[in-house]
């Protein structure tokens, strides 16, 4: 089967217009012809000049005539000499003189006005006729008349043109000149189209025949392979005209379209039909189907044109229905790829499948259609930079994104060549295409958000392209190095619930269309309803046009510029229609590939591909996630001062990663989550990654005892070992304390914070808030890890996103605004909570027997049971005596000195002297009761909220815990933080 280079290829099969006009110079390239924006198809607003007014009279100056009276009256008064009299007479002078020239002045100005204002309507009487000028000119480029398509001038638009009629010009104006206002919104000569196939005529024989060629004409451009009927003796004529040059003449019921003399007053058939009745004057009155009327001067063609226009049209009929006939109805892509060579493809590939490294960056060919010479090959870099595809369901969309892609794989490697999918239908489009080397992803509207990390990743990967640009010092992809940097090509299949569903996308995919060429970046954008669908920045950049079959003539002319691929027969799939930049379209066929056929191109190429892909697009992040399937659980810091904790992996698709996520020394974290949500999990992680990792880790949980102790021992930690703490539910454990615990608590913690870069210390907190009293400690924090919460209010108040909300599965959530999935800790690590595993200079705090020594002073809420003890086993007791007794009684040593708070706070510096030399045992006391008993003393030791603890004070100032059992103490710990 021939293949066709685009230069060389200019098809009969696409003939319409252009094979039925003459010919006409070759059109001059883009850059230098006016294209208009779409900015300059809005007129601009006409400024109509206001009618200018006489000014109304001032009225005559009576305080001008009465001055000067008044003055030359009390001049005589005071002088007595009547020459000042003659003062008294200036007055009405000066007022008649004001008077007349106030009105001179008036008349004046308003004949200057007059002279502006005519300057001025003739000013934007000219404007108005320069803009219906333009306007005219728009209109007839979309709709020519019958001599103009006959004389080359393209026919964009499927609509029949029945001649001119004055219109609403569609003007904005301001301004009072009610005939120039009138003047501006109406324009004559403006073309009047309707969308019809079935014309019925009657009138005038002399206008009535011009107007049935006219309208010949128009109905057999528009479509060069319609038939016609002519029904009517006074059209025997151009019926002969038209047999003469053996045009498809059918019977009216079979033919497409149908021009005939008829009665005006018979009820037309349906909305494609029109009664046009054309008067001696050569006006006409057209009538549609509604009923509605409509004056118009219709258009003429002369009998000579017409005739000499008739072979062309002949012709173009003949060439398209033997291209039509040479088109298979069924081609195999096998067929297509064992019969191109590698010079056609310009690819570079041998029949081994090498590649010609120095043509790859230049041609992005596929060799999937047929046209009636033979192949037909798509160039994305030579026709264009981006494809755009049309057709509706059934009519073999996908089979043709999927021989598309085939063959790209086919003629290039995975190094010069890369594509992601799209798809949006819900189907299965690419999944038999995942397995090619060249696959960089494939995305459907069934994976959620996924378009949207696809997007961002797109993104990132215009900016890599852009610094390889640049580091190769090279504008364009053509300029650069072998092998440095391959093609992307995206394909979408649905574009339309694409954007319908993330309409953000529609910017993103504008902007990857306009800069994608010099960046080898491409896009192929599938719909079913092309109208309204694309931009029209992105239908400027998109230079090849494939349309299948589409339902609507207005998809067609979106796509091609006629309705030839609205014209497409139902069974006739695969069948489509192809136009490249400016040029016609032509009808082409697409090849079908097999299961077989697609599993031999990935295996050949995967079996030839020796470079790792740079990958575009990372998959979602999994649901569950490990610590050994982050690999190393642990690497160095980049300045080499330490390890780090690897806990989780990151998603940044804007910088195309998956990075893991991890915490160094110093380097706090706190995690905030509801329940459920993965907290104590995510705690339990970074535990097991530092014990890995060789550090100390102390787990704090909800013991108020333990979690007092810890930070007592932290705070003068001197060992250089890495040390991790974890904090697990920190605004819970906190409300556990007691008011004067929890101040020096968190305090210690401060500071404790503070200075964890100095000590080797990273701490990890964990609640359901990071707000109110837990705030400072959140702010000290380097890191913040958003689990999910109940709501997103909630969210929002402990710092997230909005837009970030969601129910998230246990261990994901957003650290730092980056979505992570946090690993999961093995089972044993997991039920370290609240243990103290490994510490520098401590041992864990257990409990020996103990026994109340002789000689002691108790303090307790109730005394009464303690004395009963105290008396069964042999001790001698003493009530609390008051200081000043105790300067004049003398205690013996072994007796145990027992009274209730009350007693002991009443006797004033009794306990403090007593604890000089003897060991205090307080059982119930507040923080404050302890405080008034040793001011100078520090706060005792926190203790769990039980009634079996209570505190022991020695000699030497130091606190111990003890145990009471039935209120009597019977253990103490062994190793105890010291207040």
């Amino acid at each position: 089967m021939k293949s066709l280079d685009r230069r060389e290829r200019e098809s009969p099969a696409g003939a319409s217009e252009a094979l039925l006009a003459l010919p006409t110079p070759e059109p001059l390239p883009s850059r230098y012809t006016h294209v208009d924006q779409p900015a300059d198809l809005d007129e601009p607003i006409l400024k109509i000049p206001q009618a200018p007014t006489m000014e109304r009279a001032s009225g005559f100056p009576t305080m001008m005539v009465i001055a000067p009276i008044i003055v030359a009256s009390i001049m005589y008064a005071m002088l007595r000499t009547p020459y000042v009299l003659i003062f008294a007479v200036f007055g009405p002078v000066f007022g008649i003189a004001n008077v007349v020239d106030q009105r001179i002045g008036r008349k004046r100005r308003y004949r200057r006005a007059l002279e502006e204002h005519e300057t001025a309507r003739s000013a934007c009487r000219d404007a108005i006729r320069a803009a219906h000028r333009r306007i005219r000119a728009r209109a007839a480029s979309t709709h020519p008349a019958a001599r103009s398509v006959i004389s080359g001038v393209a026919r964009p638009s499927p609509t029949t043109l029945l001649g001119h009629a004055t219109t609403s010009s569609g003007l904005r104006t301001s301004g009072g000149d009610t005939e120039l206002e009138h003047e501006a919104l109406r324009i004559r000569e403006m073309p009047f189209v309707r969308d019809i196939t079935h014309i019925r005529v009657t009138g005038n024989a002399v206008h009535l025949q011009g107007f049935a060629r006219a309208m010949a004409v128009q109905l057999l451009a528009s479509r060069v392979e319609r038939s016609i009927s002519i029904v009517g003796s006074e059209l025997d004529s151009l019926l002969a005209a038209l047999t003469n040059n053996r045009i498809r003449i059918e019977h009216p019921d079979k033919a497409d379209c149908r021009i005939e003399i008829g009665n005006a007053a018979a009820e037309l058939v349906d909305e494609q039909s029109i009664d046009v009745v054309i008067d001696d004057s050569g006006e006409a009155i057209a009538i549609a189907a509604d009923g509605s009327r409509l004056r118009f001067w219709p258009d003429t063609l002369g009998e000579v044109e017409f005739n000499q226009w008739l072979p062309r049209l002949y012709r173009a009929q003949l060439r398209r229905s033997r291209a039509a006939s040479r088109i298979p109805e069924r081609v195999w892509l096998r067929d297509l790829l064992a019969g191109t060579t590698a010079h056609d493809r310009g690819a570079g590939l041998n029949d081994s499948l090498s590649s010609n490294e120095g043509n790859a960056s230049k041609t992005l060919r596929a060799d999937f259609l047929v046209g009636s010479e033979g192949t037909v090959p798509i160039d994305l870099v030579v026709d264009g930079a981006h494809a755009l595809v049309a057709g509706t369901t059934g009519s073999g969309k996908s089979e043709l994104l999927i021989s598309w892609i085939a063959s790209l794989c086919h003629n290039y490697t995975p190094g010069q060549l890369a594509f992601l999918g799209l798809d949006f239908k819900g189907g299965a489009t690419f999944d038999s295409l995942s397995e090619m080397p060249h696959c960089r992803g494939v995305v459907t509207d069934l994976d959620g958000d996924e378009a949207m990390r696809v997007a961002w990743s797109l993104r990132a990967e215009v900016e890599r392209r852009e610094r390889a640009l640049r580091q190769h010092q090279v504008r364009d992809i053509l300029d650069m190095p072998v092998g440095k940097l391959e093609r992307l090509v995206v394909f979408v299949d649905e574009y339309q619930a694409l954007v319908h569903s993330h309409p953000d996308l529609q910017a993103i995919i504008a902007d990857l269309a306009a800069r994608g060429r010099s960046l080898g970046v491409h896009l192929v954008l599938c719909t079913q309803r092309p109208t309204g669908t694309y931009r029209e920045e992105l239908l400027a950049n998109c230079s090849i046009r494939l349309s299948l079959r589409v339902e609507q003539a207005s998809d067609s002319v979106t796509m091609l510029g006629n309705n030839s691929a609205a014209t497409i027969d139902r069974a006739a799939r695969g069948r489509a229609m192809l136009r490249i930049g400016g040029g016609e379209p032509e009808p082409v066929q697409v090849a079908q590939s097999t299961d077989t056929e697609l599993a031999r191109i990935a295996q050949q190429r995967s079996t030839n591909s020796d470079t790792a892909p740079v990958p575009i697009w990372h998959p979602p992040l999994p649901e569950r996630l490990t610590l050994s399937e982050l690999g190393q659980a642990h690497h160095s810091n980049d300045d080499g001062s330490g390890n780090r904790i690897v806990f989780g992996r990151l998603d940044m698709p804007e910088s195309q990663s998956q990075p893991l996520a991890s915490i160094g020394i110093g380097e706090h974290l706190y995690v905030v989550g509801g329940h459920r949500s993965g907290k104590s999990v995510t705690l339990a992680t970074l535990r097991e990654g530092a014990a890995r990792s060789g550090w100390a880790v102390v787990a704090i949980g909800s013991d108020v005892e333990h979690a007092w102790d810890a930070i007592s021992q932290l705070k003068q930690r001197d060992s250089e070992q890495p040390c991790l703490v974890t904090v697990d539910d920190l605004d819970a454990l906190e409300a556990l304390f007691d008011d004067d615990h929890r101040a020096a608590w968190m305090a210690d913690l401060l500071v404790c914070a503070r200075l964890g870069k100095q000590r080797g210390i990273t701490f990890v907190f964990s609640g359901r808030r990071a707000t109110g009293t837990c705030s400072r400690i959140h702010q000290l924090c380097t890191h913040t890890l958003l689990l999910t919460l109940p709501t997103r209010n909630e969210w929002i108040l402990q710092g997230g996103q909005p837009a970030h909300f969601a129910n998230m599965v246990p261990g994901r959530g957003r650290l730092d605004g980056v979505l992570i999935q946090v690993a999961l800790a093995t089972e044993a690590a997991s039920e370290s909570a609240g243990v103290v595993l490994a510490t520098a200079n401590t041992t864990s705090p257990t409990w020996r027997p103990w026994q109340i020594p002789r000689g002691s002073c108790i303090v307790a809420r109730r005394t009464s049971v303690i004395a009963r003890w105290l008396e069964a086993h042999n001790y001698t007791v003493h009530p609390v005596l008051q200081a000043t007794q105790l300067r004049t009684a003398a205690v013996p040593q072994d007796c145990v000195m027992l009274g209730d708070v009350e007693q002991w706070i009443s006797a004033y510096g009794v306990a403090s002297k007593m604890a000089d030399t003897r060991p205090v045992i307080g059982i119930g006391l507040t923080p404050g009761e302890w405080r008034s008993l040793f001011r100078g003393d520090s706060l005792p030791p926190a203790l769990a909220a039980n009634e079996d603890r209570a505190i022991v004070r020695a000699i030497d100032g130091t606190y111990s815990r003890i145990r009471c059992e039935d209120g009597i103490p019977q253990h103490i710990q062994r190793s105890a933080a010291n207040g």
